[in-house]
């Protein structure tokens, strides 16, 4: 049964690829249900494209043998979009050249972007740690793109930079390749799967989110407090030509620890900027409408009482935000100091 299928698939990508066989052959063997309903009733060149990269994935073959695949005819061709690949992490797929026949002009791939490959992403009801995954696809594809770049520039002697960079390819790859295995579970279950770094991440934020402001500081000004002083114990193990395993260790865990709380209280920061500029803005509006001419005065002393209230909570919100940026939480040895 599956040489049956993959047989008859491959036998379609190798034609001209008729629209209607390739969705027959999907409603044949395909089991996305959402899926087999989009390409019933939402033929567009995206679906089709999409329709293509189905079929080869479920054929066995990859992007480059699907490419160099035999073709019977090559009418109204269809490149499958350069998707499920290391430069997938960009807010779209990047074209993919695919020779036509030899000796005939290269045609540019159909590009796909990520929300229409992965449509869930437009719903009001995709999870937010989709959303930041996708920011995290983008990071990584950039950063993949960059040392790649470099290497290809480089010569062909090994340094540290080029070392570096291969590193950086590898583990961009793989991290991009990681986080769209989510998406297409996603797409494919209506679940998580939920085995992505960010996941872990967004554990230790959501452990970090149950503490109040002031236990939120407190870590933050120890985390800061030990940070500055494992940093001095490395500067003086390399200045004295002694470096300190240990010392480096306890460095960057605290560097990481710190920047896990910034990152937390910033969050939080960033909530209540936001409250205060909805609020702001909502005074603003009604104090417009107290002092325009013609307002009844019975409208304006409703308005009057809105301006109150308003303002009131702009200044509760006001000093929740000053409690979570005390003057001394940029200096680590005044930190030090109080804490003696």
């Amino acid at each position: 049964m599956e040489e049956t299928k993959k047989r008859e698939i491959r036998d379609w990508l190798a034609g001209p690829r008729v629209y209607e066989e390739g969705v027959q052959l999907y409603e044949r063997y395909g089991n996305n249900l959402r899926m087999k309903k989009q390409f019933r009733f939402d033929p567009t060149a995206t679906t089709r494209a999409m329709l293509v990269d189905e079929l080869r994935r479920m054929a066995g073959l990859t992007e480059r043998e699907l490419a160099a695949l035999p073709r019977r005819s090559h009418t109204a061709r269809q490149t499958p979009p350069a998707v499920g690949t290391a430069h997938q992490g960009g807010s779209q797929g990047i074209g993919t050249e695919t020779p036509e026949q030899p000796g005939k002009p290269v045609q540019l791939g159909k590009i796909v972007t990520l929300r229409e490959r992965f449509p869930f992403l437009n719903s009001p009801d995709c999870p937010d740690v989709l959303k930041i995954l996708v920011n995290d696809m983008i990071t990584a594809h950039n950063g993949y793109k960059s040392a790649h770049a470099r290497l290809v520039a480089m010569d062909d002697a090994a340094t540290d930079e080029s070392a570096a960079d291969c590193e950086t390819v590898v583990e961009s790859y793989l991290a991009n390749r990681e986080m769209w295995c989510e998406l297409e579970y996603y797409r494919d279950h209506g679940t998580l799967l939920g085995k992505a770094a960010i996941f872990s991440k967004m554990q230790q934020r959501e452990d970090l989110s149950a503490l109040s402001d002031v236990d939120l500081i407190g870590k933050l000004r120890s985390a800061m407090v030990n940070t500055s002083k494992h940093k001095k114990k490395v500067e003086t193990a390399a200045a004295a030509g002694t470096p300190d395993e240990k010392a480096e260790a306890s460095y960057r865990s605290w560097l990481t620890r710190k920047q896990e709380l910034q990152e937390e209280l910033d969050r939080r920061k960033k909530k209540i900027e936001d409250e205060i500029a909805r609020l702001q803005a909502s005074y603003d509006r009604a104090h417009r409408e107290a002092t325009r001419y013609g307002t009844h005065p019975c409208d304006r002393s409703e308005l009057a009482h809105q301006l109150t209230q308003a303002r009131k909570a702009i200044e509760a919100k006001t000093e929740v935000l000053a409690l979570l940026a005390p003057l001394d939480l940029e200096d680590p040895e005044l930190c030090k100091k109080r804490e003696d």
